[in-house]
């Protein structure tokens, strides 16, 4: 196969049984961020953040410090994310999200999404819930760096003296450290190059009865197992042109005859289909 990387095609490296679900209902999972392959997903920046706030901290700026610290710790939800990669037959790939080189990379044109990229709100309209972006890939001092910059931008210069915070500039400074903790990954998986889908909604729990409450849903809120775990995700619908292309893992068995009849089945006929040509061992 062609290493070439088409302009605008993104992969998500699934199992077999994920492709024919992904192929005939014309849908993506968008799963929770607290069971994603990366364990520090989320967690990693409100770590460091609190590492930075520690910088010169006194008993005159302590609570101050504290509040910005806990207003994000609360305020930063769980998101629901789909995956991609910009590199379209990845060994390292295919191990850990490719049923180890038995599934499929789905090569999907990327505008035809209809996404925009930034932050992901909690907003009824799914234009602003619902973004694409790519990941960014730092080290532990990268990070503190950029988050010594974005505290800096609204006037906490983390020196020993007081700081001054305000309603407007906390929701300001939270959004923006929320939406670094959405693309920023370490740089140890920069052999991805992912790409990511994100929806941000709210889920909570009613006082009175204990039930879940879910502002601004994007549908209805499923669950699956993944690894042991029991993982909440939303549907995420999409045109049939949007696959344009689908590689099949080094281990995959699919014949091509039986991939082509599948996709022309579904809707799916013009989309190119090759095997992956990495070696496995």
């Amino acid at each position: 196969m062609n290493k070439e990387i088409f302009v605008g095609i993104i992969y998500h490296y699934c199992s077999p049984e994920a492709f024919i679900s992904i192929a005939k209902n014309k849908k993506l999972w968008l799963s929770a961020t607290n069971n994603m392959n990366d364990s520090a997903e989320g967690v990693w920046l409100i770590e460091t953040l609190k590492k930075v706030l520690s910088i010169n901290v006194n008993s005159i700026n302590r609570s101050s410090r504290d509040y910005i610290y806990n207003h994000l710790f609360l305020n930063n939800n769980i998101k629901f994310i789909s995956c991609f990669s910009k590199e379209n037959d990845l060994l390292s790939q295919w191990r850990a999200y490719a049923q180890d080189g038995e599934g499929v990379a789905i090569g999907f044109d990327e505008d035809k999404f209809e996404l925009s990229s930034g932050f992901a709100s909690n907003h009824p309209d799914p234009k602003e819930s619902i973004k694409i972006n790519d990941v960014l890939y730092l080290n532990n001092v990268e990070l503190e760096a950029a988050i010594i910059q974005i505290l800096r931008k609204h006037g906490i210069i983390l020196s020993d003296g007081k700081d001054e915070i305000s309603s407007e500039m906390l929701v300001k400074l939270s959004a923006e450290l929320s939406f670094l903790s959405t693309i920023v990954k370490n740089v140890s998986f920069k052999e991805e190059k992912e790409k990511r889908i994100t929806y941000s909604t709210l889920v909570m729990g009613n006082g009175e009865d204990n039930s879940t409450v879910i502002l601004y849903p994007f549908g209805e809120m499923h669950y699956r197992i993944s690894g042991s775990f029991l993982t909440s995700y939303f549907e995420f619908g999409f045109k049939n042109d949007a696959i344009v292309e689908t590689i099949r893992g080094p281990k995959n068995k699919f014949s091509q005859y039986d991939i082509e009849t599948f996709m022309g089945l579904n809707g799916l006929g013009l989309a190119r289909a090759h095997r992956s040509t990495a070696t496995y061992r």
